[in-house]
This record gives C-alpha cells, structure tokens and sequence, in this order.
C-alpha cells in the first residue's frame, strides 16, 4: 500500500509472510500506536517471529515498541 505494512513471518525472515498489517491508520494519526489485532494461523512447530515493515519510503522511521501474543 502506499503508506506500507508490517508485515509478520517466521523463521529468518526470508519466508513468505504469515499476516500483514496495514499501516496506513497509524501513518494518518502519529498519535496511534496500535497496529492489530491479528490471527497469526496455527504454526507446526516453535521457532522465532519476524516482525518486518514494508514501506516505500523509509521517512518517517517506524519501530515496534512491544508485541503480545495469545
């Protein structure tokens, strides 16, 4: 999208991703900081979650402050 998505895969961070986020409320309104929620689908096995922004523009520099999983 024109304003990006986080977006959250497993593994190395190479995969395909598992959910995306659009970013685009929180683009609009600085003082949002909530993303989600989201269903992640049932995984096979444990391992680690990527949490990545695709953006087109990398101005301005979004991080993600903290993340709950269920």
């Amino acid at each position: 999208t024109s304003a990006g998505e986080l977006e959250l895969r497993t593994g190395d961070c190479r995969g395909d991703p598992i959910a995306v986020i659009p970013i685009a409320a929180a683009a609009e309104n600085p003082g949002l900081s909530i993303l989600g929620p989201v269903k992640i689908p049932p995984q096979s096995a444990k391992g680690d979650l990527c949490l990545r922004f695709a953006r087109p523009a990398i101005d301005p520099i979004w991080a993600v402050q903290w993340a709950e999983l269920e």
